[in-house]
């Protein structure tokens, strides 16, 4: 009965404290991104993810202009064509461009960390710990002669 109306949820939290949903919705994001990128064992993106992860991030701004179709406002305010068409295109093409920049970025410090802690470099060899065992290196074994039971 509490969260059957949607001006509860948003109550709980919008009203209670909007600065820890803003902070919430937008700070934690790079947090964990940053954490992710310096502290993970995660390998560097390739470029070909370039395009699909592109895809969403261009169906979000879609969503701007549904939310601004069904509730009457734009989330973003830079996004209103009515003011200046001509600001809005060139606003799709600087997150576009912002995306791809970031993309390279975030790429080049993975591959940057990666290096630096010898994922590349081979640093297991310098610490004396030497090479992986093969996994082609199988013991043979013999089976013993089955005898068969004597005959009655």
């Amino acid at each position: 009965m509490l969260l059957q109306s949607t001006n509860t949820v948003n109550r709980l939290t919008h009203d209670a404290n909007p600065a820890w949903s803003n902070m919430s919705r937008h700070i934690l994001n790079s947090v964990f991104a940053f954490f992710e990128i310096t502290c993970t064992n995660v390998s560097p993106p390739p470029w070909s993810h370039l395009v699909p992860v592109f895809i969403p991030l261009a169906c979000y701004l879609g969503v701007a202009y549904i939310t601004h179709a069904k509730q009457g406002f734009y989330t973003y305010s830079f996004l209103d064509p009515g003011t200046h068409p001509g600001r809005v295109a060139a606003y799709v093409v600087g997150i576009a461009v912002g995306y791809c920049i970031v993309f390279a970025i975030v790429k080049g410090l993975i591959t940057l960390r990666c290096r630096l802690t010898g994922r590349y470099w081979g640093s297991r060899n310098e610490e004396g710990q030497g090479e992986p065992e093969a996994l082609d290196e199988w013991e043979e074994v013999q089976y013993p002669q089955q005898q068969s039971a004597p005959r009655l």
